[in-house]
């Protein structure tokens, strides 16, 4: 929260909602102790003095090329043969994972002279259009040194994202190097917004332009291989095959392939040619289980360096074979253990410290969107059986699949893998699905294998998703590591106690003792109130997921929606705005997540306002969700559990 939120802190309460309403304003408009720093400080970005003639504007030529060598020939070159393959991979989100804008097919932001403000930061830019160009006025950020010049503009040339958000990044004149715009445009909600609320993280405080982190990071998974990257002190000099994750990214250069099936093509009997050899090209499908999921991990994984002196992460990797070649695979809380002689020294300092905190939950679950093959890694599906990528996802919509592509682009999966099917295909539905195993009836969403064994415990796109760590639900777990369990994921008014009876009754688990409040408050009350930023993102989003909300009921959501809704991030604020929208009082609050404070503490006043005076029947309600016999919230439990709250920055880094 920013400093100019601290002066609510001595606000008069209104007496109208009782003293509920001040318990939670006095949490929820706290000013920060202190504003963490980012991981790219501010420094300056100054165009070069011959680009600056053309009302301030960098040419076009200062940004990264794409251009096929060596053996790779770019996208346009297996069409002739694979026209179906090539249509598909053209509808999917990997094409347009990053565009040129002057030839980009999806393009979403609104740049018809805007004017977006950071009400966090207190900074305002324009965003508008000039002889077909895009433009983003930076005003006087302190990032570009020459920006405070009358008129001055900055062209926006790529873009990365177009699933859920796009970013856009500008040529600042400085070699290749990219600056990012601030903002991100959210596609289904057609707006702007900070692109530090795009993110689980602290607050900033502040807006950072992020000069070179394409360049640097980027560039290594939103793009086809080859890729390089220089810095010298004529800024970035950056070139790839081709924008987006394209054929050759998962296939291997094509070249090869083509002269290979040439010759073929050239021998009237359709035998192979002598001194052909084998078709170089990779199959995912057609490799082992292993390979087949490494393809996906030389950008779905947590990796660094091999060693400081490597090559930088994902440069050199070909598809077909061993990732550890190339790079480490970080194995969350196990990595402690890894020999010194497999890591860097750096790694020892860095991911001990920060990045299991900020990709891992403690016991070694992936906690961040973008690092599945992490996940598969600790599945015994994968460790004992074929389980791979390519058994649930596909990067190719079958002719005979029913659905359109816009449905097949989504998840990328494969026919029915949102259902039982994606595990009946390895174990016997009968066994499975029989009510002995289940103990749900057969047509309820909670016979569902997916929820059981894959909930959503991972963050990402501001949403939740589920594991790629596919086990069974433990009460116990969730006490030592704080990951949230399937049963209290569904069932949110219910206590860990009441989960960890039924585990040890259904299956035999260990009875054990959770102890404290986990005995008799609801679990997702807790994680909504003690927990920190990630588990309260996680029960944000499932106070809007269907099956919670029909097992739950939705009557007691409104009291712990206004807490969440006054959340130091942004994050938190957005699902929680998507969470209070579903339910039928509030679906007209105009609550805007990254708004002034004043505005939406006075949204949380309503929310509460219209709780006091519903006639919604709460008397029936469990003890657990800390809602009395009389429908009244037992404030000062709340108070006592939100003086708990874990306070740790996080930082998640999908």
């Amino acid at each position: 929260m920013n400093s100019a939120d601290s002066k609510y802190r001595a606000l008069p309460v209104s007496l109208f909602v009782g003293g509920v309403l001040a318990v939670i304003l006095a949490f929820v408009f706290r000013a920060s102790d202190s504003v963490p720093s980012g991981p790219y400080p501010a420094p300056s970005v100054q165009p070069n003095a011959a680009e600056t003639s053309f009302s301030g504007i960098p040419l076009e030529p200062d940004r990264p090329r794409a251009n096929p060598t060596g053996n790779y020939v770019g996208s346009a070159g297996c069409k002739e043969c694979h026209a179906h393959e090539h249509s598909t991979w053209h509808a999917s989100y990997h094409r347009t994972m990053t565009q040129v804008v002057s030839s980009a097919d999806r393009l979403y932001g609104d740049f018809n002279n805007v004017t977006v403000t950071n009400h966090a930061t207190g900074r305002s830019y324009r965003l508008d259009k000039q002889d077909g160009r895009l433009l983003f006025h930076a005003g006087d950020h302190p990032d570009i040194r020459v920006s405070s010049k009358e008129g001055f503009a900055l062209p926006v040339v790529m873009t990365t994202g177009s699933h859920h958000m796009q970013a856009y990044w500008f040529a600042a004149g400085d070699g290749q190097t990219l600056g990012m715009v601030p903002f991100v445009y959210l596609r289904e909600d057609k707006r702007w917004i900070p692109r530090n609320a795009a993110f689980l993280q602290a607050p900033l405080g502040f807006d950072s332009m992020e000069p070179g982190r394409w360049n640097h990071t980027c560039i290594n998974c939103h793009t086809t291989p080859d890729r390089y990257s220089t810095v010298s002190t004529n800024g970035f000099q950056s070139s790839v095959t081709e924008f987006g994750i394209s054929c050759e990214a998962c296939h291997g250069a094509g070249k090869p392939h083509i002269e290979f099936q040439r010759k073929l093509a050239g021998n009237p009997s359709g035998s192979s040619v002598t001194g052909a050899g084998v078709d170089p090209i990779v199959n995912p499908k057609s490799l082992s289980s292993s390979l087949s999921s490494q393809v996906c991990a030389s950008c779905h994984s947590v990796q660094t360096d091999l060693k400081p002196d490597s090559p930088p992460v994902g440069v050199g990797f070909r598809p077909g074979t061993e990732i550890s070649n190339y790079v480490h695979i970080v194995r969350g809380t196990a990595e402690s253990a890894q020999p010194e002689s497999q890591v860097s020294p750096h790694l020892k300092q860095e991911i001990i410290s920060s990045h299991l905190h900020d990709y891992f939950w403690p016991d070694g679950q992936v906690r961040v969107a973008g690092s599945e093959y992490n996940g598969l890694l600790e599945t015994p599906c994968h460790q004992r059986g074929k389980l791979s990528c390519v058994s649930c996802h596909t990067l190719h919509l079958s002719r005979r699949d029913p659905r359109s592509l816009e449905e097949w682009s989504d998840d990328l999966l494969r026919s029915g893998m949102r259902k039982d099917a994606a595990c009946t295909q390895c174990h016997e539905a009968g066994k499975y699905a029989d009510i002995k195993h289940t103990h749900h009836q057969s047509d309820s969403t909670g016979s569902e294998c997916l929820n059981c064994h894959m909930p959503h415990t991972t963050y990402g796109l501001l949403k939740a998703i589920r594991s790629h760590t596919i086990d069974s639900p433990n009460a116990l777990t969730s006490t030592q590591t704080g990951r949230p369990n399937a049963c209290n994921l569904c069932h949110l008014d219910r206590s860990l106690s009441w989960t960890a009876e039924h585990l040890t009754d259904w299956f035999g688990q260990p009875r054990h003792q959770v102890g404290g409040d986990w005995n008799n408050v609801s679990a997702a009350v807790l994680w909504s109130l003690t927990g920190d930023a990630a588990q309260r993102a996680l029960i944000a989003w499932h106070f809007n997921w269907e099956p919670a909300r029909a097992i739950s009921g939705t009557n007691w959501f409104a009291p712990y929606l206004a807490i969440l809704a006054g959340d130091d991030y942004d994050a938190v604020r957005f699902m929680t705005t998507r969470s209070l929208r579903r339910l039928p009082e509030y679906a007209g609050l105009n609550f805007d997540f990254v708004g002034p404070a004043p505005d939406r503490k006075h949204v949380i006043e309503a929310i509460m306002k219209r709780w006091s005076q519903s006639k919604i029947n709460r008397k029936k309600l469990p003890a657990s969700v800390l809602i009395d016999s009389g429908g009244e919230i037992r404030d000062l439990e709340i108070k006592r559990l939100l003086e708990k709250r874990d306070l740790r920055p996080m930082n998640l880094a999908e």
